[in-house]
């Protein structure tokens, strides 16, 4: 079973020390006095504007907020989270690592949008006397790429995302497993969700927004953590407010349900457990690997999809970010390699020796077993509500003859009929369960893109397997 230990007090006290520390350096910001320089699908619940949540969070604060304590994979991360337009018109997520204490550490990305974002302060001619900065390279073209995602505000459909995307820089949110209270999802496949500021679902598909805004949140975790230590030792009652300065209310739910204390809904307090801690059971929860759905972006990936931007931030600057890209990526994958030989050499020795022996009867016990075990690790299989995803342990998918966590990547598969999700031959994901391509049977149709993620299907389907967008 993995480990999912807990690092302790030590870790939340170093997590409300450098919550702190975060909090007044961005106070001296905003008064002037400071510088400025899926391999499956997830199971999420979101959060709803004016709506208490009651849930649980589990593992350890994230990493970024933890000096001195090491992340596990199932912890907290943060991340810089945004989906952008690549070299090719397609969208992609872009991830990025949280920046480093040291300028001289920072990931290759933030120094190049460093570079584009670079400002100049000028006098305010509406404040006498007063200066305010402007951006130093807004007049060209890498500048309005990089911090509008690459959208278009010409196209109709591109308008709104041109509006109000945060480019390349995104959003610093937050990903959490969570244990919900308000339904039996969690308790019924022995597994944790992720937490989400917001599902929408349009046809029954679910399309969550990955992780919670890191701002007002973590501060808010804070205070609680500073109160009453770890928060898996008590439900959480968590209200998103919609307010620009106090956008949630988190409080410790069991505590007040214990104490009788009005301020939780009352509508939900059966849904609140008394648990002073996990208990047995839930501690033996799957946790999602965050760490390995949610890494930065590869830099193969980012020379890739985004070189040729990099290449012209270069050209416009005379900077060298594409060359050290290049030579990252190299890096990257000769690891990459090392590792894959590591894990190869260390399975073929834990491999059975050659020439054993064993009856036929012995065999047809332990091929039994084998079964029978296999069957016991599999989820039964249970009717999902419309906005549920689709599980991925199980066998090959009848109809099309794909693996599950294939069909999961694919965001439109559900609107599919049999006779079109047999034309699916293959599905292409990279390292971090990105769909990068799809391969279609011999007598598909002829295959245009989709408006909406570039990728192709035939033209006689009426919705897009990989984004689910509706063609007209």
């Amino acid at each position: 079973m993995a480990d999912y230990s807990v690092a302790g007090g030590d870790a939340f006290a170093a997590f409300v020390k450098k919550s702190e520390e975060e909090e007044a350096k961005a106070n001296a910001k905003a008064s002037g006095k400071g510088s400025s320089f899926t391999y499956e699908t997830q199971q999420w619940v979101g959060l709803v504007q004016g709506q208490a949540h009651i849930l649980r969070l589990v593992g350890n604060p994230p990493e970024s907020l933890t000096p001195g304590f090491k992340a596990g994979p199932y912890d907290a991360h943060e991340i810089f989270f945004e989906t952008i337009k690549d070299d090719n018109g397609d969208r992609m997520q872009l991830r990025l690592p949280c920046h480093a204490e040291d300028i001289n550490d920072e990931h290759i990305m933030w120094r190049i949008i460093n570079k584009v974002k670079e400002v100049d302060w000028v006098e305010d001619p509406a404040n006498p006397g007063k200066k305010k900065r402007i951006p130093k390279h807004e007049k060209t073209l890498v500048y309005d790429k990089i911090t509008h995602g690459g959208f278009n505000p010409a196209d109709p459909k591109e308008a709104d995302s041109y509006k109000y995307s945060k480019g390349w820089s995104g959003q610093q949110v937050v990903i959490m497993n969570v244990i919900d209270r308000e339904d039996n999802w969690c308790a019924e496949h022995k597994h944790t969700k992720l937490l989400s500021k917001k599902v929408t679902v349009k046809d029954g598909v679910a399309y969550p927004t990955v992780g919670v805004p890191s701002y007002g949140f973590l501060s808010t975790l804070k205070k609680l953590v500073k109160v009453y230590n770890s928060w898996e030792n008590y439900d959480i009652q968590v209200v998103k407010t919609g307010q620009m300065n106090n956008p949630y209310e988190v409080k410790n739910a069991t505590y007040y349900k214990e104490v009788g204390v009005p301020e939780i809904d009352q509508s939900k307090l059966e849904c609140i457990s008394l648990n002073k801690g996990l208990t047995d059971e839930e501690k033996a929860y799957e946790r999602y690997d965050i760490a390995k759905f949610y890494s930065p972006t590869s830099y193969k990936n980012l020379k890739e999809r985004l070189g040729k931007t990099i290449q012209e931030v270069d050209s416009t600057f005379g900077t060298h970010f594409y060359t050290e890209l290049v030579g990252l990526a190299e890096k990257e994958e000769k690891e990459r390699a090392e590792k894959a030989a590591e894990e190869e050499a260390a399975a073929a020795n834990a491999a059975p020796t050659e020439g054993a022996t064993i009856t036929e009867s012995v065999a047809q016990t332990t091929t039994a077993a084998v079964t029978e075990t296999v069957k016991q690790a599999e989820p039964a299989a249970t009717t999902q509500p419309a906005a549920s995803t689709i599980p991925t342990r199980g066998t090959v998918n009848a109809t099309s003859g794909l693996a599950p966590n294939k069909i999961a990547a694919l965001k439109g598969w559900i609107k599919l009929t049999d006779a079109q999700k047999a034309q699916i031959k293959d599905v292409i994901l990279d390292e971090n369960g990105v769909v990068t391509n799809v391969i279609y049977t011999d007598d598909a149709a002829t295959q245009c893109k989709c408006n909406d993620c570039g990728m192709p299907s035939p033209q006689d389907f009426a919705s897009c397997p990989i984004c689910g967008a509706d063609f007209e």
